[in-house]
Order: structure tokens, then C-alpha cells, then sequence
């Protein structure tokens, strides 16, 4: 998602974990953390489009990232705290800091798991995309739920704490919120082609940015690709746009050169080719 619900998300998740130990520092370094994994864009500044497709949301997303980088910031973030401090940090927070920029850093590639771009969870073993479609990459109501929550925690620091896990609590039920939508989006969509006779269509939900009730459905067959919209709110019949599969020459050299097979891995198998 976009980089303030990155910090934002690492700042409420830095609270959680270390606000009663460290206080609002917790917070600072969590939303660093909780931003740093997308470093990856400077990775390939001066390559082309589709190397900047390989190497962001590339190994700085993998779930391995977090506890093998994590415990050094943390040791780090501890070591700076004590030259801050001019005297000696007590050892126990050299844990809990490990645990605050662990599970902060931890928190980026879960959340852009959940939008539709696909995410690169297990390199450096393996580069396939995960991908669940529960929201975009920006959505304002999620942002405003935790930049609300720290706000919050800001103005009354003696429940900061408390602010945070119900601020996490409250954030992961409105992603858990779009992912069934976008489940029964595509539930919905199954069950309308059916009653058309269509039937082993290969169906997909995406979401739509600022319109969460709102998603985009794709269903495929092996002659036809069908596209439309409907609403979760109040589910009416779908109005399908269709247009039929097949590739052109053309098409098929460029899926033989590396830009194209870079580009089939990163759609995940759901673009269209005419």
C-alpha cells in the first residue's frame, strides 16, 4: 500500500509491542521500520520498467526479511538509545526493541499482501506472487483509521497503549471487511454465471480505489474473458464486457524474450491478449 499507511500501520504496531516498555519512541521507530521495506524502489533506479517490476516488492517483502534484518536494527536502534541516553540502556530493552522493528517491518509485506499487485513472500527461495485482493494500494478510510489512532495515543499517552490494539483491532477487521467482500464478489459473480450456462469459469474480484463495496470481477474461459463491476452493497446483475482470448503472433515473440515472461509472472496469469 502507500508509504503513510506503511508508516502509519508500523507506528500502531511499534505501540502495540513496545509502547509500555519504551514509550512514544516505540511508535517512531515502528513507522520507520514499517516504511523501510519499500528501499526496494531505489534498488532499480536506473533500470528499466520491468526490472523495477522484479526488484520492488522483491526481498525486502519476503517474510524472511523481518527476522533476519530485524534483530541488527533493533541492536542498532538499542545501541543508539544508549549513546542518546549517555549511559547504559537497561538489556531488557534490547529485546523488546528487536521485537518492535521485527514485527514493524513484518507488518509491510502482510499488508501489501492483501492488494492485488502480488507480493514476493518467500524469496529468496522462491519468487512467486501472493496476492489476496481485499483492498487497494490506497485506501483512505484504512489510513484515517490508524493516523486516528495515534492521534489518540498523542492525546491522552496514558492510555496510548490501549489506543493501539484497539486502533490494530479495529484497522484488521476493516482488511478482514474487504476480503470477504471480495470473496463474495466473487461468489456472486460464480453463481450469476451459472445461471447464464457458463460454467469452470475461472473467476476473479479486484477492488476498486475509494469505493470499498465496489469490485472489479473477471471470469475466464478457455475461448473468453468477461469483465464487470458490481456492487457488494446491494448485488444486482452483473453487465458484462467480453471479448474473446486468443494471441496474434506478435504477441507470442513477445512472451518468448524476457520482458514478456516478466510481465506474464507479474500479472499472475490474468492478462489479456489480443
Amino acid at each position: 500500500m502507500d508509504p503513510v499507511s506503511q508508516a502509519a500501520l508500523g507506528a500502531v504496531v511499534g505501540q502495540v509491542a513496545g509502547y509500555r516498555q519504551l514509550g512514544p519512541r516505540a511508535a517512531v521507530v515502528g513507522a520507520a521500520a514499517g516504511a523501510l521495506p519499500d528501499i526496494d524502489v531505489l534498488f532499480s533506479i536506473n533500470g528499466s520498467y520491468f526490472d523495477q517490476l522484479v526488484t520492488h516488492r522483491g526481498i525486502t517483502h519476503s517474510l524472511f526479511f523481518a527476522p533476519v534484518v530485524g534483530p541488527a536494527l533493533g541492536w542498532c536502534v538499542w545501541r543508539w538509545q544508549q549513546r542518546k541516553a549517555a549511559g547504559p540502556s537497561p538489556r531488557a530493552d534490547l529485546g523488546r526493541w528487536i521485537l518492535v522493528v521485527c514485527l514493524a517491518l513484518l507488518s509491510h509485506p502482510l499488508l501489501d499482501y492483501l492488494t492485488p499487485y502480488g507480493t514476493q513472500l518467500l524469496l529468496p527461495f522462491s519468487n512467486a506472487r501472493f496476492a489476496i485482493s481485499a483492498m487497494p494500494i490506497i485506501d483512505p478510510v484504512y489510513t484515517a483509521l490508524l493516523l486516528g489512532g495515534l492521534l489518540c495515543s498523542r492525546l491522552a499517552p496514558a492510555r496510548a497503549a490501549l489506543a493501539a490494539v484497539l486502533t490494530l483491532s479495529v484497522s484488521s477487521a476493516y482488511l478482514g471487511y474487504g476480503w470477504y467482500l471480495n470473496s463474495a464478489a466473487e461468489a456472486e459473480a460464480r453463481q450469476q454465471l451459472l445461471q447464464q450456462g457458463i460454467e469452470n469459469a475461472q473467476v476473479a474480484a479486484f477492488p476498486t480505489i475509494l469505493q470499498v463495496h465496489y469490485r472489479r470481477v473477471v471470469a475466464r474461459t478457455p475461448t473468453t474473458d468477461r469483465v464487470g463491476f458490481i456492487s457488494m452493497w446491494r448485488p444486482c446483475e452483473i453487465a458484462w464486457g467480453s471479448a474473446t482470448r486468443g494471441r496474434r503472433e506478435d504477441v507470442d515473440a513477445f512472451l518468448a524474450v524476457a520482458e514478456g515472461q516478466i510481465f506474464a509472472w507479474f500479472t499472475m496469469g490474468w492478462a489479456h491478449y489480443t
